[in-house]
């Protein structure tokens, strides 16, 4: 929510009119929306908590039809926001300002991120199974789907690295990310009845 915030006027009336839109959609019907914390929710978590508008939660586990469903953000498997969370403040600062000038070198940059992960990955585990070129995400965050696949889950939703696609894995789990809503194509998931979809957003 704050990646192109650079002021706190600029914030506040961001997010009043966030909210106002939040509250006309509730009163609209029996709606219910989650709020998922991202690595861009530190400095504004306990004001989201305290606005009683929305449950605000790291993650979200839930069942539709028979299918064990996880989602989360994704941050926590961040090499560098897992080591050097300074840095990535600064780099987050960096592509807010680069989103506004150019948002097709925003992109550009994760393209690259995602290139140097994967080459790095495979000079490290060679002998490993070969994470493909075309795959829906870097290595790290299929791995930590598996981890929950292991644990009984049968769809894994994560954000973050602005990757949209739906993965199909080991025993036809599935790994799912909406991307980014940057993106000249803006995308979502729908989940009805145990079965997952990425759609459009028109």
């Amino acid at each position: 929510m704050d990646l192109l915030q650079f002021s706190i006027p600029k914030f506040i009336r961001d997010i009043d009119s966030a909210f106002k839109s939040l509250k006309d959609f509730f009163n609209s019907g029996k709606n219910k929306v989650y709020y998922i914390l991202g690595n861009h929710d530190i400095f504004i978590k306990n004001f989201l908590e305290e606005s009683g508008i929305f449950p605000v939660l790291s993650c979200l586990e839930v069942v539709s039809g028979n299918k064990r469903i996880h989602i989360e953000h994704g941050h926590y498997y961040d090499y560098l926001f897992q080591n050097y969370q300074g840095k990535y403040i600064q780099i987050a600062r960096f592509l807010g300002k680069l989103l506004k000038v150019c948002p097709e070198l925003f992109h550009v940059y994760f393209k690259i991120e995602w290139f140097i992960e994967w080459f790095h990955y495979r000079l490290k585990n060679r002998k490993l199974p070969q994470v493909a070129s075309s795959a829906v995400d870097s290595h790290k965050y299929l791995q930590a789907a598996r981890e929950f696949f292991a644990r009984g889950f049968d769809i894994v939703i994560f954000g973050h690295s602005h990757r949209h696609g739906l993965q199909i894995m080991e025993d036809g789990k599935i790994y799912a990310n909406a991307g980014a809503w940057t993106s000249r194509r803006s995308h979502f998931l729908e989940i009805l009845k145990g079965s997952i979809s990425l759609k459009e957003w028109r």
